[in-house]
C-alpha cells in the first residue's frame, strides 16, 4: 500500500519545493494480533510462532429469509471483533458460517504463503472445521482455513416451493455454495493473514473429498484454486436428481419431510412455514419421522451434473494438480451389523472372486468382505478418477496401510478417516509413539509440498511418482519405515469389482 506525506519543516524546505515524497507503509503483520479483511478489524491469537482468527464470518447467517439459499457476504462490522473462540458448528446451530484462519505470526501482508482450505467430513450430516488444528501445517509456512459449512436438511434440500421461488437460480445444495462462498471469501481476504490467493489449495475427508471433487467440477468454482486433495472420497457415490418424472428424486423427498412436519402445498406460504421450523426440526432423523431421505449432494443440473466418477471421465473437472488416495481399511465405515458370513456365501458364487479377494483361501469372511466393502466404495473408483485426470493434470496418488502397534492383528488396516491425525499431526486420543510421529512428520511434508507447488515429491523423503497409465504408481504409507512406491496395486481385486460395474 503506498501513501503520500507531505514534508513542509524548514529543515526540509528544498524537498517541498520538489513537491510531496512518496513513501511505502510498512505491511500489516500478523504478528500484532490485528488483521483487517473487507469486513473490519479482527483480533486473533498469537501462540508463539502461530496466529489464530477463529469464528470469522465468511457469510451471514443462513437464518429466517436466507435459509435454503445462496449465501450472501457478511455484514461489516464495528472497532475490533474477537476473533479468539470458534463459530458454532453447523451440526449444532444454523448460524454458523464461520471459518479460522492459522498462519505464521510472523507472516504479513506481502507474505504470499501457500493457503489450504480444509472441508471436514462428518457424512453431510456432522463435523465442524473448529475442531482442526493447523499448526503443524504452519510450521511448514503453510496458511490453514478450516471451514464450516450448512449440514443435513439446512445443506442439502429440495421443495417445489423452494424451487418456484427461484427457479433459474442455484438450488439443494446449499453446503456446496457455502463452500465455494468460503473460498470466494478467502481470495478476497486472505492476502491480509500472509497468504496468496493465487496458491490456494482445496481439500477434504470423506464427506469434504467429495465436496472437493465437486468444486473441481463445479462451473461455479473452477478457476478459482490451483490445487486439490481428497481423502477418502467417494466417487460411485450417487446423487439423486433434483427432481424425475419416476423414481424418487430430492424434491420428492423433501414434499415427504414437510407432510412429515404438517406443511402441505408447494405455494410460497408452504416455503414460509418451511423456514419457520426450528433448527431442531431439520435435524429430526428420517425414521423417526417414518421417511426415506439422507442430506448429500444432489444433482441439480447446474451445479452438480453426474457422480463424479462420470463428471471426470468426460473431463469436466479443472485441469489442476490433484493428489488423493485411500486408507487399507475404507470399511470400518461400514461394517456395524454386517454379517460378513452371509455375504462371503453369496460372493463365493461369483466367477473369479474367490482368486481376486482371497486367493491364498484363508476363508477370513471378516477380512474378505472389508476388502471388497473398501474397493468398492473408495478404492476402485478412485483409480477410475486417476486414469482420467492423469492425462488432464499432474495426478498423486496415496495408500495408507499403517496400523498403530497395539492394534495390530486386531484391525484390518487403517480405517476410514483415520489418516486426518497423521496428516494435521493431531491424534485423536494418545499421543503418537515415535513410529505414529514418523509417519505424521512424513505425510505432513509431503502434503506441504504438493499445497506450495503441486509437487509432493519436493518433500525430501522417497519420491513420489505421477500416476500414469503405465505404472499407476501410488505411494504406499506404511509408517514402518520410508513410504513404498508400489504399481497397480490390488490389479485383480480392482478389476473384478469394475467388470461388476460394467457387466
Amino acid at each position: 500500500m503506498k501513501k503520500s506525506v507531505c514534508l513542509s519543516t524548514l529543515a526540509i524546505s528544498a524537498l517541498v519545493l520538489m513537491g510531496c515524497m512518496t513513501t511505502s507503509s510498512a505491511p500489516e503483520m500478523v504478528a500484532d494480533g490485528i488483521v483487517r479483511v473487507e469486513q473490519g478489524e479482527l483480533q486473533g491469537v498469537v501462540d508463539g510462532d502461530v496466529a489464530v482468527f477463529r469464528g470469522v464470518p465468511y457469510a451471514a447467517p443462513p437464518v429466517g429469509d436466507l435459509r435454503w439459499k445462496e449465501p450472501v457476504s457478511p455484514p461489516a462490522w464495528d472497532g475490533v471483533r474477537d476473533a479468539s473462540e470458534n463459530g458454532g458448528s453447523c451440526s449444532e446451530v444454523e448460524d454458523c458460517l464461520y471459518l479460522n484462519v492459522w498462519t505464521p505470526a510472523d507472516a504479513n501482508s506481502e507474505s504470499k504463503l501457500p493457503v489450504f482450505i480444509w472441508i471436514h467430513g462428518g457424512g453431510f450430516a456432522g463435523g465442524s472445521g473448529g475442531r482442526t488444528d493447523g499448526s503443524k501445517f504452519v510450521q511448514n509456512d503453510v496458511i490453514v482455513v478450516p471451514i464450516n459449512y450448512r449440514l443435513s436438511r439446512a445443506g442439502w434440500f429440495a421443495h417445489p416451493a423452494l424451487t418456484a421461488e427461484n427457479p433459474d437460480g442455484l438450488l439443494a445444495n446449499y453446503g456446496n455454495m457455502d463452500q465455494i462462498a468460503a473460498l470466494e471469501w478467502v481470495r478476497e481476504n486472505i492476502e491480509a493473514f500472509g497468504g496468496d490467493p493465487e496458491k490456494i489449495t482445496v481439500g477434504g475427508g470423506s464427506a469434504g473429498a467429495i465436496s472437493t471433487a465437486i468444486m473441481m467440477l463445479a462451473p461455479q468454482s473452477k478457476g478459482k484454486f490451483s490445487k486439490s486433495i481428497s481423502e477418502s472420497n467417494f466417487g460411485r457415490l450417487d446423487f439423486l436428481p433434483i427432481r424425475s418424472d419416476s423414481g424418487p428424486s430430492a424434491e420428492s423427498h423433501g414434499v415427504d419431510y414437510a407432510n412429515a412436519m404438517g406443511i402441505s402445498g408447494t405455494g410460497a406460504d408452504a416455503a414460509a412455514k418451511l423456514r419457520a421450523l426450528s433448527f431442531q426440526d431439520l435435524r429430526k432423523p428420517a425414521a423417526e419421522l417414518g421417511i426415506s431421505d439422507r442430506a448429500r449432494p444432489i444433482i441439480d443440473g447446474k451445479m452438480i451434473r453426474s457422480k463424479i466418477v462420470d463428471g471426470f471421465a468426460a473431463g469436466e473437472q479443472a485441469a489442476i494438480p490433484y493428489l488423493f488416495g485411500n486408507n487399507s481399511d475404507e470399511s470400518s465405515l461400514f461394517r456395524r451389523g454386517l454379517d460378513a458370513e452371509g455375504r462371503l456365501a453369496v460372493m463365493r458364487t461369483r466367477d473369479g472372486f474367490v482368486s481376486a479377494f482371497d486367493p491364498e483361501e484363508t476363508n477370513d469372511a471378516g477380512a474378505i468382505i472389508a476388502r471388497l466393502q473398501g474397493d468398492e466404495s473408495n478404492r476402485e473408483p478412485d483409480r477410475e478418477i486417476a486414469r482420467a485426470h492423469s492425462g488432464e493434470a499432474p495426478t498423486y496418488v496415496y495408500y495408507m496401510t499403517y496400523v498403530p502397534k497395539e492394534l495390530r492383528g486386531e484391525r484390518y488396516g487403517m480405517g476410514h478417516g483415520a489418516e486426518t491425525a497423521y496428516v494435521f499431526g493431531q491424534p485423536f486420543r494418545d499421543p503418537f509413539d515415535e513410529e505414529g510421529q514418523a509417519l505424521s512428520d512424513s505425510v505432513n511434508a509431503y502434503w506441504s509440498a504438493f499445497i506450495a507447488n503441486g509437487d509432493p515429491g519436493d518433500a525430501g523423503g522417497t519420491d513420489w511418482p505421477e500416476f500414469d497409465g503405465s505404472g499407476e504408481s501410488q505411494l504406499e504409507f506404511t509408517g514402518v519405515g520410508a513410504p513404498v512406491v508400489r504399481n497397480h496395486i490390488d490389479k485383480d481385486r480392482l478389476d473384478w469389482v469394475l467388470a461388476q460395474i460394467e457387466n
